[in-house]
């Protein structure tokens, strides 16, 4: 149903020599995406499980949980399960490693990108080698996965120092829009009212459409309605759910209903789009 950075066939595993895969645990030595089959641009990807990645080489544009993020050498990562994650372009010698973290329940979509300096390489490529290491070696996954736990910790500390800033209005109004795309990642096959939004937030519903719309330029109901297409297009693509399903999952009273509204957006029905799905 879902794909995933690391959800390959043994073949591809011994043809590229960078992968090593256990019961629990994926990691890659060195993922050169220009020669995957399995990653693609242009498609919305649903993560089944939390990475961390580190940038080796090359730059690529991620659009993650309706955000755009710009992945440049020596950058790290963690996309959590559950993310939506859609590669807009990237260069020929982009290059990763990557490896699988504990899932976390109960916890919201997200991307944490932490930008690339001499204290990132040095820890990034000190715990990357020891997790090798173990694997290689096959240790125990409780040791795997303390080294993994620690690895995530560091990530987030570097994160929160980089993103510690003054509190200021814009600040706060963009707080208010990371809070808002978090909860349409959750929520949006449910829930496409503003008020219940509002009412998450704290935040009359004038107020936080108002606030959206100046951060990004864009209505509070478009995030809402790009939400639901991207989760309708992972399970028109990689699903094999009748359209009526579907719809009836994304919170559609009626698949003639849904199938406006897809094509409204994307100017494709959502049988001609999954007509496309091997191309």
């Amino acid at each position: 149903m879902a794909k995933q950075i690391l959800e390959i066939n043994q073949q591809e595993v011994v043809q590229h020599q960078s992968m090593m895969l256990n019961d629990t645990f994926s990691f890659s030595m060195s993922l050169l995406i220009d020669s995957t089959s399995w990653i693609k641009c242009g498609i919305p990807y649903l993560y089944d499980k939390t990475h961390a990645i580190r940038v080796l080489a090359g730059s690529a544009h991620y659009e993650i949980n309706l955000r755009h993020y710009d992945f440049e050498p020596g950058d790290l990562a963690i996309i959590s399960e559950n993310s939506i994650l859609e590669m807009t372009s990237y260069t020929p010698d982009y290059c990763i490693r990557a490896v699988s973290l504990r899932s976390e329940s109960g916890i919201a979509p997200y991307c944490l990108l932490v930008k690339a300096t001499d204290e990132t390489a040095h820890m990034a490529d000190g715990y990357f080698s020891l997790i090798e290491d173990a694997l290689r070696r096959g240790f125990h996954d409780q040791v795997i996965d303390h080294l993994t736990a620690a690895l995530r910790e560091e990530i987030l500390t570097l994160y929160r120092s980089q993103v510690a800033v003054h509190p200021t209005a814009n600040n706060r109004n963009q707080d208010i829009f990371n809070r808002f795309l978090s909860l349409v990642s959750q929520y949006s096959s449910q829930q496409r009212n503003i008020a219940f939004y509002a009412d998450r937030l704290f935040l009359s519903p004038r107020y936080l459409s108002t606030v959206i719309k100046n951060v990004s330029g864009k209505s509070l109901m478009h995030w809402v309605d790009m939400s639901v297409i991207n989760k309708a297009k992972i399970a028109l693509r990689y699903t094999d759910l009748p359209i009526a399903q579907i719809a009836h999952d994304l919170g559609f009273d009626e698949q003639t209903t849904f199938t406006r509204f897809f094509k409204r957006i994307t100017a494709t029905t959502p049988s001609a789009y999954r007509s496309l799905k091997q191309g």
